[in-house]
């Protein structure tokens, strides 16, 4: 080992180990040795090839990742997608560890100060002469189409060069001095042109800029290619269904006049008619066998709701289904469809309440809430009906039916426990349709003036909005 003078003291001690521990797994077939024939086995171990140590220079080029540098010395360094989305590197928690303790014990990627720590000692680690070339840069786009940016990092470090490169040419780009988009205000002729029912409410709650996606620039996703019924035509078929039910029953005193067998009866042939209605494109898309087995859960479906309506306290009538309203939500003309209208006798007087069937395998019943309004079919109806004593939106599913009401006398229909803040009297109600108002106003006014800026405090992502992800280039 000693005729290994170019060698590096490092390099030989692990020639050395690499040698002992072959020697060591020769114990077992070897036997009892005396020290002059182990010596031999080990000159001979070391004279091989397989443990001669590589030569002490590098490749020219290599290719490593962030930890692999430094300390390194190199005489050109490119650093690749150095992006703000990956430098420092996103946080990634140990679930089955208390974040306390990870943090504490400077666990890597536990938190954002450890990630932040960790750049900024590798950032001021790289080894490079002031003379040399020191590269950093980003694609231009992410896979999803998004704009990709330089960490801040890099930016602002004195080492920097050239911090953006997107061409050949190598031009520097300045993606710092962002114009924001600028929507001009709507004319009369586009409010009256725009169209979409409530949807251009709900999508403005859900994300004001959806709405200028959908609603002004008329922009739509390709539809989706859905195995069997779609949840859409099922719930058109739930609302046709009960809407032929209720036409023929009308009260909830004839409803409960009716034996088992009548019931079932009305409730199938409800059902059987709201199939024939629907369009023959449906009809002929989908087998017998699939519709009968969709009008059998409809059967099973419609009686679970009328069961819970025949559980109500106070005696109704139905006096409208499927309404259609026209409306003025402060300066913009809509039309709805209302489900349904009921007449309540209450104890003292007669009570309007207007009903939005929901068939959704969830619905959020705190999405009336005027501060979060993610449901405002209910609060917008309550503007076309002046004579309006409350609202329900009756989640119409399968073992899980029930009703969200908010009104001016009782907070629901049938006898449950009351929630903690609930709308049930007449002060509370009218304080909650001039909350309802109020948001309306404001956002009648946002849309009509332009003002479709992105609210971060909401969720972007949401499942029917995916498909506009890529037009936001501030993601």
């Amino acid at each position: 080992m000693t005729n290994c003078p170019t060698h590096t003291p490092r390099k030989l001690l692990v020639m050395y180990a690499n040698s002992m521990s072959v020697l060591s797994s020769m114990d077992r077939f070897m036997g009892s040795c005396n020290i002059h024939r182990w010596s031999m086995w080990l000159r001979e171990i070391h004279d091989t090839r397989l443990f001669r140590v590589s030569k002490p220079h590098g490749a020219p080029i290599s290719i490593i990742s962030y930890d692999d540098l430094v300390g390194s010395h190199y005489d050109h360094v490119w650093v690749m997608g150095a992006s703000s989305t990956n430098f420092p590197r996103p946080v990634a928690v140990n679930p089955f560890i208390p974040l306390e303790s990870q943090v504490n014990c400077g666990i890597p990627f536990s938190s954002p100060e450890v990630c932040m720590n960790q750049a900024s000692k590798w950032l001021g680690n790289i080894v490079i002469d002031d003379d040399k070339e020191l590269i950093f840069s980003v694609g231009e786009v992410c896979d999803d189409g998004r704009v990709n940016l330089l960490s801040q990092l890099i930016s602002s470090a004195s080492t920097v060069t050239d911090a953006y490169f997107d061409n050949p040419s190598h031009e520097k780009i300045d993606l710092y001095q962002r114009v924001n988009d600028i929507v001009p205000a709507m004319s009369k002729a586009e409010i009256n042109s725009l169209g979409g029912g409530v949807s251009l409410f709900s999508d403005f709650f859900a994300q004001p800029i959806y709405t200028f996606f959908k609603h002004r620039l008329k922009l739509r996703p390709l539809p989706h290619l859905a195995v069997g019924l779609s949840a859409f035509d099922q719930g058109v078929i739930t609302h046709e269904a009960l809407r032929n039910f209720w036409e023929t029953i009308k009260t909830s005193e004839r409803l409960k006049r009716l034996t088992n067998e009548e019931l079932n009866e009305k409730i199938i042939l409800s059902v059987v008619s709201a199939l024939k209605n629907m369009p023959s494109a449906f009809r002929y898309r989908h087998s017998d066998a699939v519709l009968m087995m969709e009008k059998r859960r409809q059967v099973s479906l419609v009686e679970d709701w009328i069961d819970l309506e025949k559980n109500r306290i106070e005696p109704f009538e139905v006096i409208a289904t499927e309404k259609e309203s026209q409306l003025d939500v402060f300066g913009i003309p809509l039309t709805v469809r209302i489900d349904r209208i009921d007449k309540v006798f209450g104890s003292a007087t007669e009570k309007i309440v207007i009903l939005d069937y929901k068939t959704g395998r969830n619905v959020d019943m705190k999405g009336m809430n005027s501060d979060s309004l993610i449901e405002p079919q209910l609060p917008l109806y309550t503007l076309s009906q002046d004579a309006c004593n409350g609202v329900s939106l009756a989640h119409v599913s399968l073992n899980r039916s029930r009703y969200h009401m908010r009104s001016d006398w009782v907070y629901n229909f049938v006898k449950t426990r009351a929630p903690n803040h609930c709308v049930s009297s007449s002060v509370a109600w009218e304080s909650q349709k001039k909350a309802w108002s109020q948001s309306f106003r404001l956002a009648s006014s946002s849309i009509c003036s332009g003002d479709f800026s992105i609210n971060y405090s909401k969720s972007l992502y949401e499942r029917k909005y995916r498909e506009y992800l890529p037009l936001l280039r501030s993601l």
